[in-house]
């Protein structure tokens, strides 16, 4: 039972982490995100975004 409370106790500095970071960091995602495509990157970045949503719709 200790591990898994100490497994819980990790996974909610990670999450309270990745929040304060993703908040910190808002506007600067905002601009890269805004930016268009380096000439050349158009295929590179498909293939992250095919593999983006194929992880974000897992369960």
């Amino acid at each position: 039972m200790r591990f898994y409370a100490e497994y819980q106790m990790v996974l909610k500095e990670a999450e309270e982490l990745r929040q304060y970071y993703e908040e910190k960091n808002r506007d600067l995602i905002a601009r890269l995100a805004a930016q268009p495509p380096k000439p050349g990157q158009e295929a590179v970045r498909a293939k992250l975004q095919a593999a983006k949503a194929k992880f974000e719709s897992r369960p």
